[in-house]
């Protein structure tokens, strides 16, 4: 801002004290401006017409202009050119045209700015002559120094006039004069907008994810200032167990300028590599040293499944038994799309397994839906086997971001023998000394190998042995014949003995058959009657 202080243009007025001299006079001052050549000028007008004739005339001293009482002096000042056209300032001085000496009178000053530009430190001077004392002043503050009366009124807004009424007292008869002169600063104002933008942070808080699933971090910043935050970028550096869903630990983002009042927000999808709670900070940063951080924290949950089977460690061939399949949700996140499946082994046929199971290829699966964390759910499985041996089954439980669970049960699938010993004669009845054959069919129709099968044989006296054969070697001694022990018996297996006997006597005679086994607790006996005659 650059100041001028303009030149004095001085407006002077002459008052006529008592009966002084009649006379009004105007003086010019030159401008002190440099860049100014123009002198300043000044129009004296009077308010009082021209007096009538007197009938009495003073012959004593010559004649002059009779002021009238009352009569006012105006003088008017264009600054600094003396034209309204090219001045910034119009001064309008007004006093009475006569004042009596030692007594009170008052003047005033219209000060006009007619310029478009607002004028500051707007200031009037008054010289005052020795015989001149100034009193009360309204209008404008007034700093008196010797001589002069400087008249402050500040700043002067284009069109605006301000009025001064001067008080003051002419101390002797003749003519005062005093002279009035105005200065101002000029300024080159220009209006510079002064901002303060602001940023802030913020994040949703308390998300929640399965550790399968992928989440989407959102960071919201906002200016709440005043102006453009310029250049707003995001950065947050994830934390050990957080990755982004293209593997990255790093993420930047250009926010770009941020007007006042604006927000936006970055979204950040990123995937958890294991369960927890983890902090995710965003920092925001702008141009200006501008910063903002929000921290937010994802917590990833995962149903645990935990499954358990009991059955019986042995089992009959081709009878039922019953299996109880337990499944634990042992994590902090509900199992959905929960499915149990339970392979069976070759042999085995799984009975009446529920409503909400299905039998496949030997599989038997139930949907169940969802486990809620920390339940249990429990299945039973009826069951029976055809075939000897251990029967493994293996049950797995599956659901939506859930490690498969597997368990196995074994049972030891057992069987019974059951032998049954038969004898048939051929033929029957016998001439005497003629051969009749006994054959003797061991049939195995339990479910297990019978060992150490044992056949004995007793005849009676009108018997002769002949021969024996089958399945092992027999032999003779007296009236017994012993076979040689069969190993193993399979089960619906069937062994063949045979025993060949001569008729010797006459009569109802009897075979008798003995069949023992390691299966058995004691002996199977079976008599076959024949019929001997002449």
């Amino acid at each position: 801002m650059s100041r001028s202080k303009n030149a004095i243009a001085v407006l002077a007025f002459a008052a006529v004290v008592a009966a002084g001299c009649q006379t009004v006079r105007t003086t010019t001052r030159p401008n002190g401006d440099p860049t100014i050549a123009q002198p300043t000028t000044a129009e004296v007008t009077s308010n009082a017409s021209a007096p009538e004739a007197s009938a009495v005339q003073d012959k004593s001293a010559p004649a002059s202009p009779a002021i009238a009482a009352g009569e006012t002096r105006s003088g008017t000042l264009f600054y600094p050119t003396g034209s309204a056209d090219t001045s910034t300032l119009k001064l309008v001085k007004t006093a009475p045209a006569e004042v009596v000496a030692n007594k009170p009178f008052a003047y005033t000053l219209d000060i006009t700015n007619i310029s478009k530009t607002t004028l500051s430190n707007v200031e009037v001077v008054e010289s005052l002559p020795p015989g001149l004392k100034l009193g009360d002043v309204s209008g404008g503050k007034v700093a008196e120094t010797q001589g002069q009366a400087r008249l402050i009124l500040g700043d002067l807004k284009p069109g605006e006039t301000r009025s001064i009424t001067v008080n003051a007292t002419a101390s002797a008869a003749g003519q005062q004069s005093s002279c009035a002169s105005v200065s101002y600063n000029t300024s080159l104002c220009m209006d510079v907008n002064v901002v303060a933008p602001s940023i802030a942070g913020e994040a949703l808080e308390g998300v929640e994810t399965l550790l399968c699933d992928a989440v989407t971090l959102k960071f919201t910043v906002t200016n709440n200032g005043t102006g453009t935050a310029r250049a707003v970028k995001f950065n947050s550096t994830l934390p050990e167990g957080v990755k982004t869903t293209d593997n990255k630990s790093n993420v930047v983002a250009d926010v770009g300028d941020l007007p006042a009042g604006v927000s936006r927000t970055v979204e950040v999808p990123v995937k958890l590599e294991r369960r927890g709670t983890f902090a995710v900070a965003g920092k925001f940063t702008a141009d200006d040293g501008l910063a903002a951080e929000k921290s937010t924290n994802v917590t990833a949950r995962q149903p645990e499944l935990l499954v358990t089977k009991t059955g019986p460690t042995n089992a009959y061939v081709g009878e039922q038994f019953a299996y109880e399949i337990v499944v634990t949700n042992k994590g902090d996140a509900d199992a959905t799309n929960l499915v149990v499946v339970d392979s069976l082994p070759a042999g085995t046929v799984a009975n009446n397994p529920g409503e909400n199971a299905n039998v496949t290829d030997g599989k038997v699966t139930w949907n169940l839906g969802t486990l809620a964390k920390g339940a249990s759910t429990t299945l039973k499985l009826n069951a029976s086997a055809a075939n000897i041996g251990p029967a493994r089954n293996s049950v797995t439980a599956t659901a939506d971001c859930a490690k498969p669970a597997t368990v196995s049960a074994e049972t030891q699938i057992v069987g019974i023998p059951a032998l049954l010993l038969e004898v048939v004669d051929s033929p029957d009845p016998v001439r005497l000394n003629g051969d009749t054959t006994y054959t003797i069919t061991v049939t195995n129709q339990g479910s297990a190998v019978a060992t150490n099968v044992k056949i004995a044989c007793t005849l009676e006296g009108e018997m002769t042995f002949v021969s024996a054969g089958g399945a092992t070697n027999g032999t003779a001694e007296g009236n017994n014949v012993t076979f040689q022990p069969l190993a193993t018996l399979a089960a619906k297996a069937k062994a063949t003995y045979t025993v060949v006997v001569k008729a010797t006597g006459e009569g109802d005679v009897r075979f008798k058959t003995s069949m023992t086994a390691d299966q058995l607790k004691r002996p199977v006996e079976e008599t076959e009657a024949t019929n001997f005659y002449k």
